[in-house]
């Protein structure tokens, strides 16, 4: 079990969707990146919730670097505009990210249907998305 989530087999990442949602809400819809950041940072310390500040090699804070993976997500979910539409440095809510719920299983729903783009956009050999129920026996004898 993931001790930040609460729930099992949920990455961290997971937790920060549903705080940059009701932050960037708080933020009449459109913020800098630093100022969403900084929000959704404070309203975790203030909830009184661990924040993983483990340096990388890349030399950001892992929650820094959770909260870039989170905005990428929600970008590829269509919650958020992508920086060619918002602006550079600005992060900018959709109509779908203004009514999406803020709830845990929302989120884990948001990272499960975005990250086989992920993996197919790295690795071209991966075609058919990593949840895709195998195919029987049956299945692929009748196939070829």
């Amino acid at each position: 079990m993931n001790q930040n989530t609460g729930t099992p087999n949920i990455p961290e990442v997971v937790r920060f969707i549903p705080r940059i949602l009701a932050t960037l809400r708080e933020m009449n819809g459109v913020a800098k990146a630093g100022a969403v950041k900084a929000a959704v940072v404070q309203a975790i310390f203030e909830a009184g919730e661990p924040v993983n500040d483990q340096m990388l090699s890349s030399g950001v804070p892992k929650y820094q670097n959770d909260i870039y993976w989170a905005r990428m997500y929600l970008v590829n979910a269509g919650l958020l505009e992508p920086s060619k539409v918002a602006g550079h440095g600005v992060w900018k809510l959709t109509q779908g990210g203004w009514q999406s719920p803020l709830d845990m299983s929302t989120a884990a729903a948001i990272y499960y249907m975005t990250l086989p783009l992920f993996r197919v956009a790295l690795n071209p050999r991966f075609t058919r998305p990593f949840y895709a129920v195998p195919r029987t026996s049956a299945a692929r004898t009748a196939s070829g």
